[in-house]
């Protein structure tokens, strides 16, 4: 912690070797600059536990080398999807991603992620109520979903592709009318 305020400098972006930022634990307010984007070395960019707020850019998108981004408490809005597919993500989903409660679609397709059974214990996927799509195919992911996930995720409206391939397929309806009949509660 170093009681750093103001905001995130745009010129950062002069920065062009620069491969790791840790601002974390201060007092940082604003939004981050969309030029941070411009950034193709950077493999770190940590933010937690600061005062940040608006919508997070959509140039963080162009960052190939980005290993490790952290924005966990702050105030950010507007992300309401998320893709990180093929970019060889490896390790577990990241615990972080349950932070992000206004996430309606998520695709993590087509990297190295694990998570293993029981998948409610761990990952935090299922803390995100307002996910209407998820997308975790062609991962090394084994173990079955939860029967119950409609109640952790009640707002999921398409298909939800887990596992190798596309034969995973779970139609939150159904799993849905499994509770229902299951507990008797709709």
């Amino acid at each position: 912690m170093n009681r750093l305020e103001g905001s995130i400098p745009p010129s950062l972006q002069n920065c062009f070797k620069l491969q790791g930022v840790s601002l974390s634990i201060n007092m940082l307010s604003g939004g981050i600059p969309e030029e941070m984007g411009t950034l193709k070395n950077l493999q770190i960019l940590l933010v937690a536990e600061n005062n940040l707020h608006g919508t997070i850019p959509v140039s963080i998108g162009n960052m190939s080398t980005l290993e490790r981004f952290s924005l966990v408490d702050n105030k950010f809005t507007g992300l309401t999807t998320l893709d990180l597919s093929r970019n060889k993500l490896n390790g577990s989903v990241p615990t972080e991603l349950g932070t992000l409660q206004k996430l309606q679609t998520l695709y993590l397709t087509r990297n190295y992620l694990t998570v293993q059974s029981p998948l409610w214990a761990n990952t935090s996927l299922f803390n995100i109520s307002s996910l209407r799509v998820i997308a975790i195919v062609n991962n090394s992911i084994s173990g079955d979903l939860p029967s119950n996930m409609g109640l952790w995720l009640p707002n999921l409206g398409r298909d939800i592709f887990w596992g190798q391939s596309n034969r995973w397929k779970y139609s939150c309806l159904l799993i849905k009318l499994i509770e229902i009949v299951s507990t008797g509660h709709i």
